[in-house]
C-alpha cells in the first residue's frame, strides 16, 4: 500500500566540493498499521525559531528563505527542451554548469510528479523520481528535467550559514 521513500542527502566535503553523502531509505520509519499511516523521518532540526501564532502567508516572492526562517514552496519545472532555447527559439543543450547555484539554506525537496536530475559541481548527478526526497545542504547544484513531462516538487528551505560559500556559481 505504501511506497518506499528514497532520501538523497548532499554534503560539502573537506575540500569544499559538493557530494552525495547518502542515497537510500530514511533512517527512521514507522508504519502505523492501526492508523493506516506511514511516517518517514526525513530530516530533523533540533531548534528552529518560530511563532506558532504568526501569519505565514508570503507577501512577495523571494528566491531565498527569510533570515533565520524557512520557506515552503511547490515548484513546477518544465522539460529542458522547453527551458533551454537559443536565440532563434530552438531547443538547445544546456552548458554543463549552467544554472549552478548555492544558497545559504538546507532544502528538503520531495518529487511529487515526474523526474528531476540533481547535478553537483563535483560532476556527480542523480535522477530523482516521484516519491524521492533530497536533502540539499548548501551544496552547489543545478536542476535538469531531461524528460518530456513537467516535474512538480515540494520544497522546504531553511536558512543556514554556509561552511564553504562560493562566488563563481552564486546565481541560480
Amino acid at each position: 500500500m505504501f511506497e518506499n521513500v528514497r532520501r538523497v542527502v548532499t554534503v560539502i566535503d573537506d575540500n569544499g566540493v559538493s557530494r552525495f553523502e547518502s542515497d537510500g531509505a530514511p533512517p527512521v520509519s514507522r508504519r502505523l498499521q492501526n492508523a493506516g499511516a506511514n511516517i518517514d523521518e526525513v530530516w530533523r532540526f533540533d531548534a528552529v525559531p518560530g511563532d506558532i501564532t504568526a501569519p505565514g502567508d508570503p507577501e512577495e516572492f523571494s528566491f531565498l528563505s527569510p533570515a533565520n526562517g524557512l520557506l515552503v514552496r511547490r515548484v513546477e519545472v518544465p522539460p529542458d527542451a522547453t527551458r533551454f532555447r537559443d536565440e532563434t527559439g530552438a531547443s538547445r543543450t544546456p552548458e554543463p554548469h549552467e544554472g549552478m547555484h548555492q544558497t545559504a539554506t538546507i532544502d528538503i525537496l520531495q518529487i511529487l510528479e515526474g523526474e528531476l536530475w540533481c547535478l553537483l559541481d563535483s560532476g556527480e548527478e542523480t535522477c530523482l523520481r516521484a516519491g524521492d526526497v533530497i536533502v540539499q545542504r548548501g551544496t552547489v547544484h543545478a536542476w535538469r528535467n531531461r524528460s518530456d513531462q513537467v516535474t512538480r516538487y515540494l520544497a522546504i528551505m531553511v536558512t543556514a550559514p554556509l561552511p564553504h560559500p562560493i562566488e563563481h556559481h552564486a546565481n541560480p
